[in-house]
């Protein structure tokens, strides 16, 4: 089916656009979004930006907004959280735009529906001069990201309303770097290379933005599953990684093909790693750092600690519902997290990693609920009718 890219300029197609907004962002991820707010999709940015949509058969499958760096008031803070003042120092923050409002209809993900917009929205945002897109993603879609060429700027941040967020670029420039991990955009910024550009953004002064503070440099090269299995290895010396853990059982090179689809992502103190409410079906590894697992209806309520080489996140990862509880990073972290794309991925390709990485969820949940009946035996023998008033206390520990 032939996909349209188009800009959403009319009143009739704005409403649509906010429509179809709110069905992705509200019914479908669980955000924060009162369900008959049609009208919170459209915002003062709204009205400086370009909208794009994707139509299949006219009926909107897709949508993103670009909005030039120029035109907003708050522009700064934005460079700020980001963390390019050092390339708006360079390219002038004219040359910046922000990229945002990505939704794609469930049944076109994973098509040609998110290159058509990346691909329309930049080729027009290249002819206005524009060199750098800064954006932001859920840690779960940022090898998707990645594998198109952003790379992280530096520390994340929480959103009031989508939760723990990472901020990315893509550089107009790095077509060389776009070339080198054959990321689609190659051949759509191709034309739109400014080789004056090219040469200042890659001399060694210029480009150490880059080194200080993406992530995947300080950490380890996302190509390269060897380093990332030895990093980890290390992060969880101390953590038997056959005792209970997510890995246990897997050779390896059973590990390397696991890890090398992996993401690693840092969380800083008291930042939020899981917003309760959120549809988002990933399982995480504690690498580094203690978390914290929140009751989301009594705040003051620690459910439990997680400490490194511990997993969490598994019931929303299986069953695809929305997360439970909060979890929140009581120290500096660095988690591990594997996306229900990399399971399917493994059960189609390589059912036995599968397979054990299920078992082991399982005995770890079987485990945890052993430990609830433990709590609760006493409660049993005292009065057994109590008992269904503790059970709805106690179940939120199994998983966050």
């Amino acid at each position: 089916m032939t996909i349209q890219i188009v800009v959403c300029d009319t009143p009739e197609r704005r409403q649509e656009l906010h429509a179809f907004r709110h069905q992705i962002w509200a019914a479908e991820l669980s955000a924060g979004v009162p369900g008959d707010a049609v009208s919170r999709m459209f915002d003062a940015v709204d009205l400086a930006a370009i909208n794009y949509g994707a139509l299949e058969e006219n009926r909107l499958i897709g949508s993103i907004r670009v909005t030039d760096l120029r035109l907003l008031e708050n522009a700064d803070a934005i460079i700020a959280r980001y963390h390019l003042q050092a390339l708006s120092e360079q390219i002038g923050i004219e040359a910046i735009a922000h990229v945002g409002r990505l939704a794609v209809d469930r049944h076109a993900r994973g098509g040609m529906c998110l290159y058509g917009l990346l691909e329309r929205a930049m080729r027009d945002a290249s002819n206005r001069g524009i060199r750098a897109y800064c954006f932001d993603c859920s840690p779960y879609l940022l090898r998707t990201y990645e594998a198109l060429g952003a790379v992280r700027t530096g520390a994340a941040f929480d959103d009031p309303v989508m939760g723990f967020k990472i901020p990315l670029v893509i550089i107009n420039a790095d077509h060389a770097y776009f070339r080198s991990i054959r990321s689609p955009l190659a051949r759509v910024l191709a034309g739109s290379i400014d080789e004056s550009l090219n040469e200042t953004l890659h001399d060694p002064p210029a480009i150490a933005w880059r080194e200080l503070h993406s992530v995947n440099s300080r950490l380890m090269p996302s190509s390269d599953p060897k380093a990332l299995l030895e990093y980890i290895d290390e992060r969880l010396k101390n953590e038997p990684i056959d005792a209970h853990n997510l890995l246990s059982g897997l050779s390896y090179p059973q590990r390397q093909q696991l890890l090398a689809r992996s993401t690693v992502f840092n969380a800083a103190p008291r930042q939020e790693v899981i917003k309760a409410g959120l549809r988002e079906d990933a399982v995480f590894i504690l690498l580094a750092g203690t978390l914290e697992v929140i009751d989301e209806d009594h705040p003051e309520l620690v459910l439990k600690t997680l400490d490194a080489g511990e997993f969490f996140g598994e019931m929303a990862w299986l069953t695809g519902a929305a997360r439970h509880n909060r979890v929140i990073a009581k120290s500096a972290c660095e988690i591990l997290l594997i996306s229900a794309d990399v399971l399917r991925t493994l059960q189609n390709k390589t059912p036995e990693i599968a397979a054990i990485i299920l078992r082991n969820m399982a005995a770890t949940l079987a485990t945890r609920l052993q430990a609830i009946s433990q709590r609760l035996a006493p409660a049993q023998a005292l009065t057994p009718a109590l008992t269904p008033a503790l059970t709805p206390a106690l179940t939120p520990a199994l998983a966050a």
